[in-house]
Order: C-alpha cells, then sequence, then structure tokens
C-alpha cells in the first residue's frame, strides 16, 4: 500500500520521474503504472486514481508560508499522509458549494508539485482589507480567521476568541474571496482621522451595533482605558476600542466614556499588531524634495529627535493639529507620544503609491 501511495502523489505532482524505492517507471497523471525493463514481471497492481480537478466552484487563494503546518490528504476524510509548511508556492481551493470539507491544496516547489486534500479545520485566512463583522468587529491584519464553509458564493471565515470581549457566539461573516489571503497582512486603517480620543471610566461595559439598539457584546478591561470617540447622540457615545483580536465599534453608556486620553494611553499602544498603525488614520506614503526635521512630543515636552532624508519614502497619516504624525517601523508610541513633522514642510513633498520600506 505504501508504494501505490508514493507512486500515486509523485504521478499526481512531478510527471516522468523515478521513485527510488519504487521499482517502476512513474507514468503522467492518469495514464497507467508500467514496471521498468529491468524489474521482473508480476501481476499488475492496481493504478491509483489521479486526483480530481475541482468540479465545483471554488475560491483560490494564495500564498507562501501559511499560518500552520498544513496536512496533505488523499481524500476530504481520510488520514494525514504529510504536513507542509513553507516557504512553497502555495493554493488553497476552498469550496463555495456543496461538502464544505473538500479543500483542496496544491504546493509547489524546489522542482516538486503535490496536491490533495487537506483539513479545513486548520486552514487560517486573514482579510487584505477591513471587513466588518457582526456590525461591531474589524478583526486586525494579523488575525488568523478560520474557515467554516461557504454562504451564498462566498467563504464564511470566523473571529477567534477575544479575552477582551464577551461574546454570546463566535462572530462569523462572509468574506470575498478577493479580500483573503494565507499570510498575515500589513496594517490597515480603520478610523476616520477626525475622531478624538476618550476615556473609558467603567468595565463590563455593553455595546451595540445601534444607538438605540441592545447589547450585543460586553467590552471588559480595567478603567481607565483609552479609546477613540466616533461621536455622541441621546446620551450615548460611539466609540472604537482595541480588544486582543479586533478593534470593537460600537454604541456605549455616554456616562461610561469621557473625552481625552487616559494614563493608560491612546488606543493600540499596548497591541501586539501593526494595526495599531490605524491612530494615525489612513497612512499615505510620501516623498520630498527636502530632508525634513522630525519631532517628538512627550508629555510637556516638544523635541527634535531627528530627521527624514530627502527622497525617502515614508509614512505619516494626515494632518492634524498642524503636525503630521510619522509612522516608523518597530517604533511604537507610549503613553499619548506623537512623532510628527510640521504640515507646513510638506510643501515641497509628493503622495507615492508605492509602499514605505
Amino acid at each position: 500500500m505504501k508504494r501505490v501511495v508514493a507512486v500515486g502523489l509523485l504521478a499526481i505532482g512531478c510527471g516522468p520521474s523515478q521513485a527510488g524505492p519504487v521499482e517502476a517507471d512513474v507514468p503522467r497523471r492518469g495514464s497507467e503504472v508500467m514496471p521498468s525493463s529491468t524489474a521482473p514481471r508480476a501481476a499488475a497492481e492496481p493504478s491509483p486514481e489521479a486526483l480530481p480537478s475541482p468540479t465545483w466552484p471554488v475560491c483560490r487563494v494564495l500564498g507562501e508560508r501559511p499560518w500552520e503546518n498544513l496536512p496533505l490528504r488523499l481524500s476530504p476524510e481520510g488520514p494525514d499522509g504529510f504536513e507542509l509548511g513553507g516557504p512553497f508556492e502555495l493554493e488553497i481551493a476552498l469550496p463555495l458549494d456543496g461538502d464544505p470539507t473538500r479543500v483542496l491544496l496544491a504546493a509547489r516547489g524546489d522542482g516538486v508539485e503535490l496536491q490533495g486534500f487537506t483539513d479545513p479545520k486548520r486552514v487560517r485566512l486573514f482579510v487584505r482589507e477591513p471587513v466588518m463583522f457582526g456590525r461591531i468587529a474589524v478583526p486586525y491584519a494579523s488575525t488568523a480567521l478560520s474557515f467554516e464553509g461557504h454562504r451564498g458564493g462566498d467563504p464564511v471565515v470566523a473571529l477567534p476568541a477575544d479575552s477582551a470581549v464577551d461574546l454570546p457566539a463566535p462572530l462569523e461573516q462572509p468574506v470575498p474571496c478577493p479580500m483573503l489571503a494565507l499570510e498575515s497582512q500589513i496594517s490597515h486603517d480603520g478610523f476616520p482621522p477626525d475622531a478624538s480620543f476618550a476615556t473609558i471610566v467603567r468595565f463590563p461595559l455593553p455595546l451595540a451595533a445601534d444607538v438605540g439598539g441592545g447589547p450585543v457584546a460586553t467590552l471588559r478591561g480595567q478603567p481607565p482605558r483609552a479609546a477613540l470617540l466616533l461621536e455622541r447622540a441621546d446620551g450615548r457615545t460611539r466609540i472604537g476600542w482595541h480588544g486582543d483580536v479586533a478593534t470593537y465599534i460600537g454604541w456605549v453608556d455616554g456616562t461610561a466614556v469621557q473625552a481625552g486620553t487616559s494614563p493608560a494611553g491612546i488606543p493600540g499602544t499596548s497591541h501586539r499588531t501593526k494595526f495599531a498603525r490605524a491612530i494615525l488614520g489612513p497612512l499615505r506614503a510620501r516623498r520630498c524634495d527636502e530632508t525634513l526635521p522630525v519631532v517628538a512630543k512627550v508629555g510637556g515636552e516638544t523635541l527634535p529627535v531627528g530627521e527624514i532624508t530627502a527622497g525617502t519614502v515614508w509614512r505619516g497619516g494626515p494632518p492634524r493639529d498642524e503636525l503630521v504624525d510619522v509612522s516608523v517601523r518597530f517604533l511604537r508610541p507610549l503613553d499619548g507620544a506623537r512623532l510628527v513633522v510640521e504640515q507646513a514642510r510638506l510643501s515641497r513633498c509628493e503622495e507615492v503609491d508605492e509602499p514605505a520600506p
């Protein structure tokens, strides 16, 4: 049986080749296994059936480094035969109709091509841009989402449990195929640039999707905690608040929210993902013809701390208070600190499409 499986996998992925311990010429997909001229003739073993190409609609998601190693199976419910990690040129075909366990996997690397089925419960996906789950949650770009099936022609993915938020049930959402990826994405922005900072002074805090609606989740934490104040109406306040796996946006009791930042700092400073850059507003890549002085504002002090060399592509938020916040990779602002350049110095700058380094 081991001999048949080995020949079958090579027949699927590699074309004509020699499989070391198997004394047979390996045919192309779909042809029979023929004995070599040097091997003793014996009763022919049945040829393994080639894995089918999907006749059902699928969502093809590409990548090189999956969230975790994925098993390779010969049938949807069969045992795991192999485990694939990275880097490979990897393609996952998610079914969009019928049996949701028919998840196909194809991997290419080092001149080898393999394909088979994989365990749908171990597939993790990432969103390429902000998507609202349950009308209250926007997953971070680095949050691994589980595949839960299909609905209306789209894959359905689920948000993992969040220790900072109580939900009556996991949040699931159909997401269009082009918005899904196999690898964690760069940060994407989720807040309007004119949002103000606020402080949550009371927990637990029920969260509603609508200003007059009932609670659909409960925020948990130790006050004071920072949030973004989006709007106020009828004694209620709409906030944006960073949890462990998503940003939660909704309406809360207005008496639990005070305008202004808290000692806990601005939203996202304690979060482990790059999504925290959303506090700067939508990031823009810029290139300037002259060197820009960079200033740090920490507490009540303002000091020059460096410069952006002329010609460098850099990222920053929209103008705010006649200043532009600068986003620097691996630099995380704490307790409301800002790294800025003066808006007035951007007259010789242009926005560019290519990403900043």
